[in-house]
């Protein structure tokens, strides 16, 4: 994959350490006071206590959490979350998914041997591998040894102190420099080789050759090179680096008791994994051994992840939130390269189609609402015959009941003049994208005490999508035959806030509601780009309540 991830695997002292660290910095920015989440529910015998009384904002008022933790199924939770952060892996994939699962796949036999080895399962060290190295052995976050590298992206240090491998550095970094200028030399001989043409001087023709020569030495030079560096840093070697990670999830598991969170410690450490824990169950006493911490109150990592908000249980959210990278969605992430993995080896066909989809939008919108699945509004008259029928539903313009305000120039090109189609048409959305917008709304009251986002684009037919483009107005979203918008299903949302709390809830919610795969969203200069999926089915109750289809 493009995105090469730096794990912290240095050891549980040094982990702690660093855990309580960056909770000692953090900020009450989002120590926000209020009651109930997103996900409400704790571990069984943990007692929350109550918040503040409500205000009377549309999060008071209506009582609705279709998404409750404690009536979840964590496997359902976990497939939700894996489809909704499958995207970057589609995205940024070298070569594409397919591509980079087809370079895992060579190594199968070595990862199920690593796995055997350690007792660990063999597809979720191959969903590993796909998701930190996507199959590449010499890979290196920030090209250089010094950070996370080989197929299982392992720092130095993890690997000598922790993982018994082979690692010296200053060696390594000097190789690497030499494959480095070989390959620099090699791109350079390529280029003579071709400049010089029949009718040049001699001695051009002389240098021709002896650029050939060079680049066709090139590779033997390179590789004994490579062998030099995998015998004096084991993380290039590829059977050493599969066996690091099968033992660190070794390690990680027995020390933690759970599959899910060793593999969540790959990126987030040990240590740091540790505190979350301990943060997640409290009030409660944890155990003097995070591993029957774990046993004696459940912990799974779709817990601690869909349980914890800046409202609920804010704390473990707050830790979180606090790593500034992937480690919170990890997990998420390692389970949708497992699938990618299952698609390759028992359905291509279908895994093909996802990364067409994927390629077309900014966002895995055309997952959630594909084309060839969806009825588009073609013109104003299919717009108004959707209208009629109530397939579409006008948003008002309500800010104090709904927390959202619709933008001035929202459907202005169709507004106004006689034989013009009605402007309320582009005013509208689908019912469950009403419904999307309003749990955002009432989710963002809930956790910043205030919504007053502002809709800026809904549905459109796809003549006006063109009409938009042409104007310069369109900011970034997949071609109007295929936008969501044409649909119904997608709206967008200033990136302007009434406050960075505002905003920073907001950022959470849309987060969440992905995890949950209700909705996918783009973030645009100006706008985000939302778009609402066949699970946004669940929050119709909303729109039945607030917003009533015309009758």
């Amino acid at each position: 994959m493009a995105r090469v991830s730096l794990n912290r695997l240095s050891g549980r002292r040094r982990a702690v350490l660093a855990a309580l660290a960056l909770f000692a910095g953090l900020g009450a920015a989002l120590a926000l006071a209020a009651v109930g989440g997103l996900l409400e529910g704790r571990p069984e015998g943990i007692e929350v206590p109550a918040g503040p009384p409500g205000t009377g904002s549309i999060a008071d008022v209506v009582e609705f959490e279709p998404f409750a933790f404690e009536d979840s199924d964590p496997d359902e939770l976990l497939e939700r979350g894996s489809d909704g952060y499958s995207h970057p892996l589609y995205e940024f994939s070298p070569g594409g998914a397919g591509a980079s699962a087809a370079r895992v796949t060579r190594f199968r036999s070595r990862i199920a041997a690593a796995a055997e080895r350690h007792e660990v399962e063999v597809d979720t060290l191959e969903a590993l591998v796909m998701l930190e190295s996507a199959g590449r052995p010499a890979v290196a976050a920030g090209d250089d040894p010094d950070g996370a590298v080989g197929l299982g992206q392992i720092l130095p240090e993890t690997a000598t102190s922790l993982l018994g491998m082979s690692v010296d550095l200053e060696v390594s970094k000097r190789l690497t420099r030499a494959i480095e200028r070989e390959g620099l030399r090699t791109r350079r001989a390529g280029a003579r080789s071709r400049s010089a043409r029949r009718g040049a001087p001699a001695g051009a023709r002389r240098r021709a050759r002896r650029a050939v020569q060079i680049r066709r030495a090139a590779p033997a030079r390179i590789a004994r090179l490579e062998r030099r560096r995998r015998a004096v840093d084991e993380r290039y070697d590829p059977a050493r680096s599969l066996d690091g990670a099968a033992r660190y999830l070794a390690i990680a598991e027995g020390a933690l008791g759970r599959e899910d969170l060793a593999v969540v410690s790959y990126h987030m450490g040990i240590g740091n994994l540790e505190q979350v824990i301990e943060a997640y169950v409290r009030p409660a006493r944890p155990r003097r051994k995070v591993r029957a911490t774990v046993e004696a109150y459940d912990v799974s990592y779709a817990g601690i992840f869909y349980d914890s908000s800046p409202v609920e249980n804010a704390r473990t959210y707050r830790l979180l939130a606090d790593f500034g990278d992937d480690s919170r969605s990890y997990l998420l992430r390692v389970e949708a390269a497992r699938e990618i993995m299952r698609l390759h080896r028992d359905d291509p066909s279908e895994l093909s189609r996802l990364e067409r989809l994927h390629a077309m939008a900014p966002s895995g919108e055309l997952v959630l609402r594909p084309p060839d699945e969806t009825d588009s509004l073609r013109d104003p008259e299919a717009m108004t015959e959707a209208f009629d029928d109530g397939e579409l539903i006008a948003l008002p313009d309500d800010p104090q009941r709904l927390g959202f305000t619709l933008d001035p120039a929202l459907g202005g090109l169709r507004a106004g003049g006689e034989g013009k189609p009605d402007p309320r048409l582009y005013r509208s959305l689908r019912p469950e994208a009403v419904s999307a917008l309003l749990y955002i709304t009432k989710e963002v009251d809930r956790v910043a005490g205030q919504s007053g986002l502002r809709v800026t684009d809904a549905a459109r037919d796809e003549a006006y999508g063109r009409r938009l483009a042409a104007k310069g107005q369109d900011r970034g979203e997949p071609p109007p035959a295929v936008s969501p918008h044409s649909s119904g299903f997608s709206f967008d949302i200033a990136r302007d806030y009434a406050s960075p709390r505002e905003g920073r809830a907001f950022a959470f919610v849309l987060e969440r509601l992905r995890a949950l795969r209700v909705i996918d969203y783009a973030y645009e200069d100006e706008e985000i780009h939302v778009t609402a999926g066949e699970d946004a089915e669940q929050l119709l109750e909303l729109q039945e309540q607030l917003v009533p289809a015309r009758g």
